[in-house]
C-alpha cells in the first residue's frame, strides 16, 4: 500500500512538472528558432546589398546597418562609417595595396564582419 500512494505522488508530481514545463520548453524553442531566422534573414539583406553595389552613405543610413552596429566592435563601425570633408562631400577610403587595392574597404570589412557574425551566431 505505502508503495502504491508514492507511486501515485510521483506520478503525480511529474505530470505537473510536465504540464509546466512544456510550454516553457516550447516557447524557449520558438523564440531560439525566430532568432535564427532574423539573424539569417539580416546576413542576407547585407550581402545583397553588397552585391547590388550599394554605396557606403546608403548602407550608413539603412536598417540592416542600425540591426548589425551592436555588433560592430569600434574598428569595424569606424571603417563602415562614411567619412564626410569638410565641404561635405563623401570621401571613399580606397585600399592602396594588397590584393584588395583600389577597392573600397566598407565592403570588405563588412564581409569580414558577416562572415565574423555567421561562425559566432552558428548559422554555417
Amino acid at each position: 500500500m505505502n508503495i502504491e500512494v508514492s507511486t501515485v505522488v510521483v506520478s503525480f508530481i511529474a505530470a505537473i512538472i510536465g504540464s509546466l514545463g512544456k510550454p516553457w520548453l516550447d516557447w524557449f524553442l520558438d523564440n531560439k528558432r525566430a532568432r535564427v531566422k532574423r539573424r539569417q534573414l539580416l546576413i542576407g539583406r547585407c550581402r545583397s546589398m553588397i552585391e547590388k553595389g550599394v554605396d557606403q552613405k546608403k548602407f550608413y543610413t539603412s536598417n540592416e546597418f542600425q540591426q548589425l552596429k551592436p555588433y560592430l566592435s569600434d574598428d569595424e563601425a569606424s571603417a563602415i562609417t562614411p567619412k564626410v570633408s569638410s565641404d561635405g562631400t563623401l570621401v571613399a577610403v580606397i585600399s592602396t595595396g594588397g590584393i584588395h587595392a583600389g577597392v573600397n574597404v566598407y565592403s570588405h570589412v563588412l564581409i569580414r564582419v558577416l562572415a565574423r557574425l555567421e561562425r559566432k551566431w552558428g548559422l554555417l
